[in-house]
């Protein structure tokens, strides 16, 4: 669902700031509105965004905050890659600071580099793939 076309960037909007429907429409130009309505309510059916009703806005819940973290990684990861510049950045709410995303490994506390990073299967979990694949 959040890899969906559209989502990340409805999430981002809604990290920088609440906005309503007309604002995420200014702001995402070329989504088709039926389209924006439809991610809008998978976003509020998840549980990651809602309505706040007392300025009629679109917010992000805590579930969804939690997704800035990884945004900030795939802004990082184009900087790397591309050299352009992210048109935000992330911030330490408190103090507004700017927040680094790093790997660091609960073993042993090394910070880890992407190129040291490897993804495993958990066992006993299953995998959404797969099992979209069956189908």
């Amino acid at each position: 669902m959040i890899g969906d076309r559209w989502t990340l960037l409805i999430v981002r909007e809604l990290l920088l700031a609440p906005a309503r429907y007309a604002e995420l429409e200014r702001a995402l130009p070329g989504i088709p509105s039926n389209l924006l309505v439809e991610r809008l309510r998978l976003l509020e059916d998840e549980g990651i965004a809602a309505r706040v009703s007392a300025n009629r806005c679109w917010g992000l819940t805590a579930k969804g905050r939690d997704l800035a973290p990884v945004l900030a990684s795939l802004a990082a990861w184009g900087i790397h890659h591309y050299g352009e510049p992210s048109s935000a950045q992330a911030v330490h709410a408190g103090c507004g600071g700017r927040v680094l995303t790093r790997s660091s490994c609960t073993r042993c506390g090394a910070a880890v580099s992407p190129a040291e990073l490897d993804l495993r299967a958990v066992e006993g979990v299953a995998d959404p793939a797969a099992e979209a694949a069956e189908r």
